[in-house]
């Protein structure tokens, strides 16, 4: 017997047969425009994911003041 409850809406929810379905899910084999659409999400995603390189010049936090040159003052 599954583990049913009666959701906020009313309705009963059985969660093991969501796992069994979420399962199948994962070992089923993608279909093309799943792959397609699932690589396009990916390179958008790695789009937003890449960070700006600094600028020459800039320190970062880490550094001291040591590792810096020396300025003609």
């Amino acid at each position: 017997m599954g583990t049913k409850v009666r959701s906020a809406r009313g309705e009963m929810v059985d969660f093991d047969l969501l796992k069994v379905k979420q399962q199948i899910v994962i070992q089923s084999p993608l279909s093309e425009p799943v792959k397609e659409r699932q690589e396009d999400v990916d390179r958008k995603m790695r789009r937003h994911l890449r960070r700006k390189k600094p600028a020459d010049g800039v320190v970062a936090a880490d550094d001291t003041e040591e590792d810096l040159p020396e300025s003609n003052q």
